[in-house]
């Protein structure tokens, strides 16, 4: 949420919610003509009562039509508009490729690159999923920055250009360090984005990260590694249970130390969704 004094008009290129958004652009309207308050706004969209403020509280979703109907009332100029119609697009969408294409079109605006390079440099890293491999595999004995040697150790082939843009991007935006020995070593650098873009990149570096699972069942010596799944019928209760104990245990991981030497990388994931939808009676 971006934070505003009563004062100043909200810029909207600086959120990253459109909700969060909305809420402080009303107080401002309202601060700036008395009669345009929450309900004067529902009732020119003719909304329904209560719709408005469920939306702005997360407890409904607003639709695009109810956004349409708001835009006019909103007294935004033309860029604020498309921008804010982007937003929406980043919180309501159901999918991640639209969502991921929408923070491109986001990335455009000079107004939100100057507010946001926080939220780009995280997407940039997480939406290319071999960057975070890169940056891990320094940490292997014997690592060389030479991109032929690391083309060498990947499953998938990359070209030696997306591997020397990887390393530049991690030297450049301080996830790696440059050694007075003349060496490289991780950076530990935490990943600062707000949800919504973090969201999006994180969705999308999992679904790459799914991929390269997959290429592992036919490519990885059975020896090298776990693949493992259980199908079972749950409550909702249960499944609340279960993902709180698999969160618990990859926080334990995270913060486990290494026992040896590092000698490749290794990636953990656990997958844990609904194969079918809640049967309603």
């Amino acid at each position: 949420m971006a934070l505003h004094s009563q004062e100043e008009r909200p810029n909207v290129f600086s959120y990253h919610n459109h909700r969060e958004f909305l809420k402080d652009w009303i107080a401002h309207l309202k601060k700036q003509q008395k009669k345009m308050s929450l309900r004067e706004i529902a009732r020119r969209a003719e909304f329904a009562d209560g719709y408005l403020p469920m939306v702005l509280t997360g407890k409904r979703r607003l639709s695009s039509k109810a956004l349409e109907k708001m835009l006019p009332l909103l007294k935004l100029t033309l860029s604020e508009q498309k921008f804010l119609r982007l937003l929406w697009v980043v919180s309501e969408s159901d999918s991640i490729d639209e969502r991921k294409e929408t923070l491109k079109k986001m990335q455009k605006f000079s107004q939100y690159q100057e507010n946001s390079t926080k939220e780009i440099e995280v997407y940039q890293y997480l939406v290319h999923w071999f960057y975070v491999v890169v940056r891990e595999l320094v940490r292997v004995k014997g690592f060389s920055e030479d991109p032929k040697w690391i083309q060498s150790l990947f499953y998938q082939k990359l070209s030696q250009q997306e591997i020397k843009d990887s390393l530049d991007f991690l030297k450049a935006r301080e996830f790696l360090k440059c050694d007075p020995n003349g060496s490289i070593s991780q950076n530990q650098k935490p990943l600062e984005c707000k949800e919504g873009v973090y969201k999006v990149s994180l969705g999308s570096f999992h679904k790459q990260m799914l991929t390269q699972a997959i290429r592992s069942i036919e490519e990885v010596p059975s020896q090298d590694r776990l693949i493992m799944g259980h199908t079972v019928a749950l409550s909702q209760e249960d499944c609340e249970k279960f993902k709180k104990m698999a969160e618990d245990f990859f926080k334990t991981i995270s913060v486990q130390a290494p026992i040896g030497e590092p000698e490749r990388v290794y990636h953990m994931a656990l997958n844990f969704f609904p194969i079918t939808k809640e049967h309603v009676s």
